[in-house]
């Protein structure tokens, strides 16, 4: 069977989020014993790991050992590691003006509006076509209405105008620089095959909802309450899709009897209710 392509959650030493991580690159550093698998009781059958659909541990096996047929080394792939020592974050890191980024420091709302529960879209402050360039001073989140209401129309020529809701159509705070990601994207990364990963992220129920991710809040409930199994599905396969903001990404179907079923009686993960 083909191992399926998942991304790892690496935590640093102090337990924050740090980066993710393919499992091709994650292996090695648990073979060097530079990161551990995350065990919430210290117990090897409550680690964080990818499974298959009927609940069996995804492994991953070496070349064969001395005896031609057993494998050197069998590893069950990890969903969270944890670094066993802190490596320090910079600062200062440059981040680039990506849409994704913008949002984030936007809040997700538009910065005309402040609506919240638009679809958003980047508008440019100065429009590209007076020169305007996509630079983080320069760019910022907007709504589909506000951004046709402005078009290609400086704030000033703006400055008698009020948006759709009525604010007048100025920007609710000056865009600046962001120098450090945020939690957003490792929420935004989350699906039905790594749910374990909410834990360890904070205050993930109030961003999920902003990134088209709030089904995550009812499909963990299920999770933690061992109703929902880490799938293995090829729509979570990263080497086959395309991510994309598609806010029913990773959403249960509630057709799915058999899994249903097995649950019921008794197949599980594994896992024990927390």
């Amino acid at each position: 069977m083909k191992i399926p392509n998942r991304i790892v959650l690496k935590l640093n030493a102090d337990w924050s989020p740090h980066q993710m991580t393919p499992w091709q690159e994650t292996i090695p550093l648990l073979l060097e014993g530079v990161v551990r698998t995350v065990t919430a009781t210290g117990m090897e059958e409550d680690e964080e790991i990818y499974r298959w659909d009927d609940g069996s541990p995804i492994l991953i096996r070496s070349g064969p050992g001395e005896d031609g047929v057993t494998p050197k080394v069998t590893i069950r792939m990890p969903a969270i590691v944890i670094l066993r020592d802190y490596v320090s974050v910079s600062r200062k890191r440059k981040l680039s003006p990506s849409r994704h980024n913008i949002f984030q420091r936007d809040s997700y709302c538009c910065m005309y509006c402040k609506a919240d529960d638009e679809v958003l879209t980047i508008d440019h402050v100065w429009p590209r076509s007076k020169g305007g360039l996509t630079e983080w001073g320069n760019v910022v989140s907007a709504c589909g209405r506000c951004q046709s209401q402005k078009r290609d129309r400086t704030l000033e020529e703006m400055r008698h105008s009020v948006t759709w809701n009525g604010k007048p159509f100025r920007l609710q705070h000056t865009p600046t620089e962001v120098r450090q990601g945020g939690i957003a994207r490792f929420v935004y990364r989350t699906n039905r095959a790594n749910l374990c990963w909410l834990r360890y992220l904070p205050n993930w129920q109030t961003m999920a909802p902003r990134i088209g991710k709030g089904h995550l809040i009812e499909e963990f409930e299920r999770f933690e309450e061992n109703l929902l199994v880490g799938a293995c599905d090829p729509e979570y396969d990263e080497e086959e899709r395309t991510i994309k903001e598609d806010p029913d990404e990773g959403i249960t179907e509630a057709g799915d009897q058999d899994r249903v079923a097995r649950v019921e009686r008794g197949v599980q993960t594994g896992r024990r209710r927390r």
